[in-house]
């Protein structure tokens, strides 16, 4: 993925999307990493690749900014996830979803 725009943390997250290998649920249900792979949005059985790009209401007014950037009313993920033109709009919307966000870390108190 090589896009000057997209930090470097950006692009391998979208290159972890792309492989099936993204911190999603699912994904990290199979490594006992998280209790369920549950969508945290929606409560969907299943948090996958395709769940979070294309489906999940729960990320829906996130997703329309994305979507006007194709022909096709439904495009096919491997188009969402590779076309060129379209890398900034999903960086955007995986920014917007806030999925990918750190979770703090623990504040140290002071001896």
């Amino acid at each position: 993925i090589s896009d000057n725009n997209l930090s470097r943390k950006t692009a391998s997250l979208i290159y972890q999307l792309r492989v099936g290998h993204a911190p999603l649920n699912e994904y990290l249900h199979r490594f006992q990493k998280v209790d369920s792979p549950r969508c945290p949005a929606c409560g969907a059985a299943r948090e996958t690749v395709e769940h979070l790009i294309k489906i999940c209401p729960g990320y829906a007014h996130e997703r329309w900014k994305l979507m006007k950037h194709f022909v096709a009313s439904d495009p096919k993920l491997e188009d969402i996830l590779s076309n060129p033109k379209a890398i900034i709009p999903l960086s955007e919307f995986l920014a917007a979803t806030s999925r990918f966000k750190p979770a703090e870390k623990p504040r140290q108190e002071e001896p």
